[in-house]
């Protein structure tokens, strides 16, 4: 049965049509170069905006770059006002000063909520769905290229070509290097060509909302439309060296060919998203569900209603309960940037006779990852053959591996997986740990404080930083400081990450270290973790972790049928210690009425006395009994469960100390009924209908007992209608009732022996 959807409702065509509208008009790039400071002298300045001018607030700066960028022109009357003039010549003054926005009529207020501002945004919003912008190509590519290949360094586990090894400090690729294992030294290094090239760089709104909360949270994604591969958003340094320009004339064609490898590339990051919320309310859920089934259930074994009915209704119900647990993941496409970057081709001749070709990104100062002759896919970690060919990490296999270029057995690069649109995930969707490293930095932050709070953590506060979470929090151990990480592919956890983790608590007193990734230790950074007291929860915890909470219900039920199951043994295993302690008694009590030994004369007095000593010790003795009873008949519930089961209330101590009075009891009552059963049975004066009456009323009392014992069959217990007998609670009443009329025959019968054989007067009357 499919229950729980997400729905990803992709919005990108409102880029593409906001562009079809301004297609006649030119695209203007708001220029964000704004200086914030302070005021020295504190007196009002008043200049053009094309000369740089320090404001006091930033919402003041903010204002002022969007009006600029409207057309407007713009003046500074003081530190905190602005006067704006629009293109269809009206007026505008915005202040932070709520003072002066009170005494000026004409002055508009800015401030965080406010109508003046929400305008300003939108304004923005609108000029910045489109825009172009020219990244600067000072940077030489030669000595880019060479300055990127670095050689690798003596005992890094990743420099030395293993997989999933950890990177030492020294490291590399730790700063966006290539290291080339096996590259020597290069002779000669020389550009072979240059050429402009387009990129384009979307901004995704991404919003994920299930019963729990509502999580929207902002992506840039970079996309080479040419080559169909995503890129690296832009860095703020390569922004702050970008120019203002004109889109291509193709942007259009260029816009659509990314806008569909950004979907591809969003969309392992929106199921793991879906698979996140999904995990959270999953229990929850299959709870819910339950109590549907059982009450429909009940109702139909009640017969509330026809069948067509129920299963009408029921239906009804579980679409509701859909309706409230459907989670709803959506992407949708706020604005779009088109970057011109000039590309580079540089051949890097090297000593063995080889060559190596290699694509620098001049606007970007970077070198474009060498992609690998076995998986065609790009890696910043590999070895280079004498010919020049390269060989990642993880298909080479071992320092020495083979080049698969050279022994022919090169491989096509995979084909992207097909872009999905609206669907709905069904039950067996669970989130995988491969997953773990596809989730939006939104999603992962909520990932990992629902498993500090499912630890028993709670998390006051989240920071979050440029490739790190840091969640600080308090537990039953004292203050806790969680750091969390998810490092690229065939990257393990060193012990420069244990290290970062430990420093967090470096100043706090008693805290607690914790470090969460979602890859490998290695064993120099558990030897750290050890040293320096932080707990390590790296990609085989979160693996075991997973995959307990992906099956939490299932394991909570079962946990529930083992409880149940137990405690109706040994409610089974008490019932029969108490049927047996009472079967004891009235196997006493019939053979007491068959002692046909005679009394007279003088004995009668003594046997009256010794019948009398046991009749108010066993009186004592029943009244423990029902107390018992009671007590027995409180450990069950009275009305069935949800399930339709006999609930047992009792744990498992108590119905083994339940067991154990029994015994108790059963002993003492015994002790009573083998007097009176030694006791002579004939006797003249009226002394055989009394200790007749006195059998009576002793055997149907223990009788009203092993009634509401058996008003309970605990190894019933899956079946409430089986388990409970209302008939034995009926005969336990006729029994005490009988045992009401047997009392007051022996009190009458005893008054008539009392007066004839002249015996002492006793309470028995």
């Amino acid at each position: 049965m499919k229950w729980l959807f997400w729905r990803r409702k992709p919005k990108a065509e409102a880029v593409s049509a906001e562009m079809a509208r301004e297609e006649e008009a030119p695209l203007h790039a708001p220029v964000f170069a704004t200086r914030i400071g302070a005021v020295a002298d504190g007196r009002p300045r008043s200049a053009p905006l094309s000369v740089p001018v320090e404001l006091r607030d930033t919402l003041l700066a903010f204002a002022r770059d969007v009006l600029v960028a409207s057309g407007a022109r713009v003046r500074v009357e003081a530190t905190d006002v602005l006067l704006a003039t629009l293109l269809d010549g009206a007026q505008r003054r915005y202040t932070t000063t709520l003072a002066r926005a009170r005494e000026e009529q004409d002055t508009e207020l800015l401030v965080v909520g406010g109508t003046a501002l929400a305008g300003l945004l939108e304004e923005c919003a609108r000029h910045s769905r489109l825009t172009a912008l020219r990244l600067a190509t000072e940077a030489d590519p030669v000595a880019v290229a060479r300055e990127a290949c670095a050689l690798p360094v003596s005992g890094c586990a990743q420099c030395s070509g293993t997989a999933d090894a950890p990177r030492c400090e020294r490291c590399p690729a730790r700063a966006g290097g290539v290291t080339l294992r096996g590259l020597g030294r290069v002779t000669r290094a020389a550009e072979l060509r240059r050429w402009t090239a387009w990129q384009v760089e979307l901004t995704y709104r991404v919003s994920c909302r299930d019963r729990q909360e509502r999580t929207d949270e902002w992506l840039r994604v970079g996309v080479d439309p040419e080559s169909q591969l995503r890129l690296e958003p832009l860095d703020t340094a390569a922004l702050a060296r970008a120019e203002s320009a004109m889109p291509p004339a193709d942007a259009e064609v260029l816009l659509r060919a990314a806008m569909q490898t950004g979907a591809e590339s969003l969309d392992p990051a929106l199921t793991a998203d879906a698979a996140v919320a999904r995990l959270r309310s999953a229990a929850d859920f299959h709870r819910r569900l339950e109590d549907i089934g059982n009450t429909f259930d009940r109702m139909a074994r009640e017969e509330t209603g026809t069948p067509a009915a129920l299963t009408t209704a029921r239906q009804r119900e579980i679409e509701r309960l859909r309706e409230v647990f459907a989670v709803d993941v959506e992407a949708q496409l706020e604005s779009a940037c088109f970057v011109e970057t000039t590309l580079a081709e540089v051949e890097l001749r090297l000593a063995r006779g080889g060559s190596l070709t290699l694509t620098v990104d001049l606007g970007r100062a970077q070198v474009h990852p060498p992609r690998c002759v076995a998986c065609a896919r790009p890696a910043d970690v590999g070895g280079v053959c004498q010919h020049g060919h390269f060989t990642c990490a993880s298909c080479s296999g071992k320092p020495n591996g083979a080049c698969a270029a050279c022994a022919g057995d090169s491989a096509q690069l995979p084909a992207r997986p097909e872009a999905r649109g609206e669907h709905e995930a069904d039950e067996s969707m669970s989130l995988a740990i491969e997953q773990v490293d596809a989730l939006t930095p939104g999603m992962w932050a909520a990932l990992v404080r629902w498993l500090l709070e499912r630890d028993g953590a709670t998390v006051e506060r989240v920071d979050h930083g440029a490739t790190e979470i840091v969640l600080h929090g308090g537990g039953a151990e004292g203050h806790v400081v969680a750091l969390a990480q998810r490092l690229p592919a065939g990257w393990a956890l060193g012990e420069v990450e244990v290290k970062r983790a430990a420093s967090l608590c470096a100043g706090s007193a008693g805290a607690r270290a914790v470090l969460i990734a979602s890859a490998p230790a290695s064993a120099q950074a558990r030897a750290a973790a050890a040293r320096l007291g932080v707990q390590l929860l790296d990609l085989e915890y979160l693996c075991e972790r997973l995959a307990i909470l992906a099956q939490s219900y299932q394991r909570e039920r079962e946990h529930a049928s083992r409880d149940a199951a137990a405690r109706a043994s040994a409610a089974a295993t008490a019932r029969e210690q108490m049927l047996a302690a009472l079967h004891g008694s009235e196997e006493l009590l019939a053979s007491a009425a068959a002692n046909n030994r005679r009394v007279s004369g003088a004995g009668i007095a003594g046997a009256a006395a010794t019948i009398s000593g046991a009749r108010q010790s066993a009186e004592r003795a029943l009244l423990a009994w029902e107390t018992f009873a009671d007590d027995w008949l409180s450990s069950f519930a009275d009305r069935e469960g949800r399930d339709g089961s006999l609930v047992i209330a009792a744990d498992l101590a108590r119905l083994s100390e339940l067991g154990e009075r029994a015994g108790h009891l059963g002993a003492a009552l015994r002790q009573c009924c083998e007097v009176i059963a030694d006791s002579p049975g004939v006797g003249a004066l009226g002394y055989s209908a009394w200790r007749k009456a006195v059998l009576e009323e002793l055997t149907t009392r223990s009788e009203a007992l092993r009634w509401r014992v058996l008003a309970v069959e605990p190894a019933q217990w899956r079946d409430f209608r089986a388990a409970r007998d209302a008939q034995a609670l009926a005969q336990a009443d006729a029994a005490a009732s009988a045992a009401s009329h047997a009392s007051a025959r022996a009190a009458k019968a005893y008054a008539q022996l009392e007066t004839r054989a002249r015996l002492p007067a006793s309470r028995d009357t």
